[in-house]
C-alpha cells in the first residue's frame, strides 16, 4: 500500500498573467522589489490565485484549451535574513524559477516514481527584505499545473520568511 498525502509548505496564492502564446512569452517581470506590481508583461493585468491545495492550477484560471501556453505568477517573501534556501517546484508541463532577476538553476529529481511534486530542485538566495519570486510556466497540452516551495536544508520551511500574497499552513 502506498500512502498518499497532500504535500506541505507549497505556496498556495499568486498574482498570476497570462496565457501567453508559448514562443511569444515575455520576459521575466521587470519589478524592483519594492515595487508592487501594475501591469503583468505585455499589458494584461494581474490575476490572484489563491486555493487552499497543494498545486496551483492553471486550468482553474485560464479553462482547459490553452496549450502551448505558458503564465507568469509572482509573489514576495519577506525574509528576516540573507539566507541561502532549497527551491522545489514542480511543472506541468514544464517551467522556470526566478528570484530577484535571477534565473535558479534547477536540476531535475531522477527518482522514477516522483509525481510533479519537488521534481526541479534548486538553490538561491534570498536577501533580508522582500524578495520577487517569479515562476514561469508552461503547457505543451492536457493539464496545467505547477508546484513551488521554499526550504531550509532540512526540507522543512523556512525559518522567517512570509509570503506577501499569503502563506496557508
Amino acid at each position: 500500500l502506498v500512502e498518499v498525502h497532500e504535500p506541505t509548505d507549497c505556496v498556495h496564492f499568486w498574482m498570476i498573467a497570462g496565457p501567453y502564446p508559448r514562443d511569444e512569452t515575455p520576459p521575466v517581470p521587470a519589478y524592483e522589489p519594492a515595487e508592487a506590481p501594475q501591469l503583468a508583461p505585455d499589458g494584461r493585468e494581474w490575476r490572484r490565485y489563491q486555493m487552499r491545495i497543494a498545486p496551483v492550477l492553471l486550468d482553474t484560471v485560464y479553462g482547459e484549451d490553452v496549450d502551448r501556453s505558458c503564465a507568469w505568477a509572482i509573489n514576495f517573501a519577506h525574509s528576516v535574513t540573507h539566507q541561502t534556501v532549497d527551491v522545489y517546484a514542480g511543472f506541468d508541463d514544464d517551467g522556470e524559477i526566478w528570484i530577484n532577476d535571477r534565473q535558479v538553476p534547477l536540476r531535475d529529481d531522477d527518482n522514477p516514481f516522483a509525481t510533479w511534486v519537488d521534481t526541479s530542485i534548486g538553490t538561491a538566495e534570498l536577501r533580508s527584505g522582500r524578495n520577487k519570486i517569479a515562476v514561469k510556466t508552461c503547457d505543451e497540452d492536457g493539464g496545467w499545473r505547477f508546484y513551488f516551495r521554499l526550504a531550509g536544508n532540512d526540507g522543512k520551511r523556512v525559518p522567517g520568511v512570509d509570503w506577501e500574497y499569503g502563506f496557508e499552513e
